[in-house]
């Protein structure tokens, strides 16, 4: 009677520690599984799309856009060149459809132009950079500059390991905009504004969109073509994906995989699955035990 009170409690003592270890590892498996998903994200909401106004005697002989991804802060770097500008209230404004702020991050003269001011929509997500050219005294006034403009918050949508970015240009304005663009114009008669884009020879503007060296699977909409390129602001060379941005609303759409994300999840997943049958077996075991007290009594 004695030997079976004893190994009745040994039993149900092991059939305890084996339950309670089933639940700590079950435990561990589902926050593993959970883990990658932590860091996911959705789309940026926006309201407007990449634009311009300038006055309508001001050519540009180049315009480039290159959204950089690959740092913990993603940011958007704008070149611009004016070969010469001429006519009464010259000036250019870019309108943005992401809030953020303009940075200097070489130091210098050449990154942050002189004279450039912001307006900030919160509401509708925009920002607009804009810029007056005093050249009345000067025989030649060209203006040539990089920006380099900060996001506030990550653009691209993440789920897992698989990132995509769809990026709108000359959308119709809101209203709001229009009336702070107006505002801020409000010296300039309306026929000496201009949007579109007034490259020089009918040129386009080239979008870039710079990812991690290493990424893989493409999904572009349209299509474009992938090119190495040094990104000024780290000067390490980069896969970017560019597009010619035609002179009407367009928006271009890149999917693609960050090769060491997947590796991390993929390890994760399967350390989980792991886990969840050890845990599995571990509850199975406990059942067992607990069975076996029973049949003892």
């Amino acid at each position: 009677m004695l030997y079976d009170f004893v190994q009745k409690n040994r039993i149900r003592s092991n059939g305890q520690i084996y339950f309670a270890l089933g639940g700590i590892v079950i435990f561990i498996s589902f926050m593993l599984f959970i883990i990658p998903v932590y860091n996911d994200r959705p789309e940026v909401e926006r309201w407007e799309g990449f634009g311009i106004a300038r006055q309508h005697n001001i050519t540009l002989s180049s315009l480039q856009y290159n959204i950089v991804t690959i740092e913990e802060k993603q940011s958007l770097h704008i070149y611009y060149a004016i070969e010469d500008i001429k006519g009464e209230n010259p000036f250019l404004m870019f309108f943005i459809p992401y809030l953020g702020k303009l940075e200097n991050p070489n130091g210098n003269e050449f990154s942050v132009p002189g004279k450039w001011q912001t307006y900030t929509d919160h509401d509708l997500k925009t920002t607009i950079l804009y810029k007056f050219f005093d050249c009345a005294d000067k025989q030649y006034c060209p203006d040539q500059y990089n920006m380099y403009f900060d996001f506030q918050d990550k653009i691209d949508a993440k789920q897992y390991y698989l990132h995509s970015v769809n990026v709108p240009f000359l959308s119709p304005h809101h209203m709001e905009i229009i009336d702070a663009r107006n505002e801020i114009l409000n010296e300039i008669p309306i026929y000496q504004i201009a949007e579109g884009w007034g490259m020089k020879n009918d040129a386009n503007p080239i979008f870039r969109l710079t990812v991690l060296d290493d990424s893989t699977e493409y999904n572009a909409i349209p299509s474009g073509y992938i090119q190495p390129h040094v990104y000024n602001r780290t000067g390490v060379t980069n896969s970017v994906y560019v597009w010619n941005v035609p002179n009407h609303q367009v928006a271009f759409h890149l999917d693609y995989v960050d090769p060491n994300e997947r590796y991390y999840y993929d390890n994760l997943r399967t350390i989980s699955v792991v886990l969840f049958g050890t845990g599995t077996a571990f509850l199975v075991i406990s059942c067992s035990e607990l069975i076996s007290t029973r049949k003892i009594s």
